[in-house]
């Protein structure tokens, strides 16, 4: 007999021990943790907060479980990093102490490697609590996470050859940080050998599921879109006199291919929301269509996406799903995306927006031209896009996929 746990807990509040390597917005990963967070609870839900110690966190009633804040680029030494690494005992021990005393029903997984490490892994078994985790990123199969490096996308590690990360250098293109990775990439595959393993993983989109097929994952990996808030995000069809690029102002991101687009349109504004290892060499280009507002906060964001004519996501990376995406059709803005990852399963190529081929400046600056001076086309797209999200990315179809997988693992447990 199936039971549907979420409708029995309804009465006696299911607790969900929810786990993040970080307890503050530090990206596009954090924005969609806190927001389900803070989904789950208005719906009656317990969640308990497992994390690091930052002086940026956010407040949780948990924080004293919270293991003590690593940083692998401080002053640590090379055994101290291997520790924290490959087995925190530290957070195996908290987490067990927060277990026996909150006594969670089931284990909600974010991103938790590096920091947290699979040591946690271990007192989820130990308690034998059911464990999904959200995919938002490619760390199942790719050690530097990105599938990404030196400018290029990168599969040399399919099949766990993951000695090819030293090789190649993938991580800031050095030998040492990139040997870190790998033996913790292989350590990662041993260790789950004997141990209890995630019981199944969730994907925001189609082509991560295929990936983790291409490299041999066998576990069940559920297909469920993020979200947004659409409370949060009142349309606006009033375009200002400027284009939006929000994420990390780096290579794999594409700014550049963006810069070379719009160099030679001087009437087309681009702002830039983020910052990165190239905001210095964009400063120095003396582009005076260009002006990079830096980090801000979401709400800022938010406000400042209200007033763009559309945005622009240049990604030459496989980005999963950005969350950047949903935001801008919540907003009733139009994309341009590139043509990788799951950016093309968002993006609907002329109703919504446009797809152009990756690193193409010049299919991408025709594109932005024929947007950019065409109000009518902003407006019609815009509004496509905001049904979109409202029929197909809102929190209600979010809560109710998650919970029939919530279901599923409790009733399997």
């Amino acid at each position: 007999m199936v039971i549907s746990w979420t409708e029995y807990y309804s009465d006696n509040q299911m607790k969900i021990l929810f786990i993040n390597r970080y307890f503050y917005n530090a990206g596009g990963a954090e924005v969609h943790f806190f927001n389900l967070r803070e989904l789950l609870k208005a719906n009656g839900y317990l969640v308990i907060d497992f994390s690091m110690r930052d002086p940026r966190n956010f407040d949780s009633p948990f924080k004293d479980y919270f293991i003590d804040h690593i940083n692998f680029g401080g002053n640590e030494s090379i055994v101290e990093r291997g520790v924290h690494l490959l087995y925190n005992i530290e957070a195996k021990n908290k987490l067990e102490q927060l277990i026996k005393k909150e006594k969670p029903d089931i284990a909600h997984l974010h991103n938790w490697c590096y920091h947290l490490s699979p040591s946690i892994l271990r007192a989820l078994q130990k308690y034998e609590i059911p464990t999904v985790q959200t995919l938002h990123d490619a760390k199942l199969i790719c050690p530097n996470q990105t599938l990404y490096r030196n400018g290029e996308i990168c599969e040399k590690c399919k099949k766990h050859k993951y000695y090819q990360t030293i090789f190649n250098k993938c991580v800031r293109n050095r030998v040492f940080p990139s040997l870190g990775v790998s033996i913790e990439q292989y350590w990662y595959r041993f260790y789950l050998r004997f141990i209890k393993d995630i019981d199944a993983y969730i994907s925001p989109s189609h082509f991560l599921i295929n990936k983790c097929k291409e490299w041999g994952i066998k576990k069940r990996i559920y297909h469920l879109p993020n979200y947004v808030d659409l409370e949060e995000y009142q349309p606006s069809y009033e375009n200002g006199g400027y284009i939006l690029f929000v994420g990390n102002v780096d290579h794999y991101k594409g700014i550049m291919t963006l810069i070379e687009a719009i160099k030679d349109l001087p009437e087309v504004r681009l702002l830039i929301v983020g910052s990165g290892r190239l905001n210095s060499e964009i400063e120095n280009l003396g582009l005076t269509n260009i002006e990079i507002l830096g980090y801000r906060p979401h709400n800022d964001v938010v406000n400042i996406l209200r007033a763009a004519r559309f945005t622009v996501v240049p990604s030459e990376c496989y980005d999963n799903f950005p969350f950047a995406v949903l935001e801008s059709m919540a907003m009733g803005k139009p994309v341009i995306g590139s043509n990788l990852g799951g950016i093309p399963e968002t993006i609907d190529d002329g109703n919504t927006g446009y797809i152009f081929k990756n690193k193409d400046s010049s299919q991408l600056k025709e594109i932005i031209k024929k947007l950019y001076y065409n109000e009518e086309l902003i407006e019609k797209l815009g509004r496509n896009a905001r049904r979109v999200v409202e029929e197909k990315y809102s929190k209600e179809t979010y809560l109710e996929k998650l919970l029939q997988i919530y279901d599923s693992l409790l009733n399997e447990n």
